[in-house]
């Protein structure tokens, strides 16, 4: 961002805090117990996907996950195991 003349810095630092993180753009969050789908992702990036809990206790098993390429397939997201899925490139 800073090419553009955007910068942002702690008080009393010379730390930039818009240029230290890497661009990351969420791509999907996936709610249903099973399947698979392909995605468009920005180039020079590579898909990622993690389950995450809807409530405090994380209760049920964890949904199998994996990624080949730009697809991303999923299994035992179903019923009251608390999680969804976010999928995102970085």
């Amino acid at each position: 961002m800073s090419a553009y003349g955007a910068q942002v810095f702690l008080k009393g630092t010379a730390f930039d805090v818009i240029n230290a993180f890497a661009p990351s753009y969420v791509m999907d969050i996936i709610t249903v117990a099973s399947g698979s789908k392909t995605y468009d992702i920005p180039p020079g990036t590579a898909i990622q996907a993690q389950p995450y809990t809807l409530t405090f206790f994380e209760g049920g098993n964890l949904p199998s996950i994996t990624i080949s390429g730009r697809t991303v397939s999923w299994s035992g997201n179903a019923g009251n195991n608390g999680y969804i899925i976010i999928v995102w490139s970085s």
